[in-house]
C-alpha cells in the first residue's frame, strides 16, 4: 500500500512538472499556473492511485474467490 502511494505521489509530481515545463515553453515563468499545474498533478495522482487500487483489489479477490473454489473441491473429491 505504501509503494502504490509513493508511486502515485511520483506520478503527481511528474505530470505537475510536465505541465509546467510544457506551458513555460509558451508562456514567461512569471504567467505559469505553478498552483492550478499542481494541482492537476495531484488529481491525476490520485486518479491514478484510486485505479490501481480498485483493480489490484478485483485481481485479489477474484484470486480468492478461485483459491476457496479449488479447497472446496479438493475437499469434497470421493476418489480416495
Amino acid at each position: 500500500m505504501a509503494n502504490m502511494v509513493s508511486i502515485s505521489a511520483a506520478f503527481a509530481l511528474v505530470i505537475a512538472a510536465m505541465r509546467c515545463v510544457a506551458e513555460a515553453q509558451i508562456v514567461p515563468l512569471e504567467s505559469v499556473f505553478w498552483l492550478a499545474n499542481l494541482a492537476t498533478g495531484v488529481f491525476c495522482g490520485a486518479t491514478i492511485f484510486a485505479a490501481t487500487f480498485a483493480v489490484l483489489c478485483a485481481t485479489f479477490f477474484t484470486a480468492k474467490r478461485r483459491r476457496a473454489k479449488l479447497e472446496a473441491e479438493l475437499d469434497s473429491s470421493d476418489d480416495i
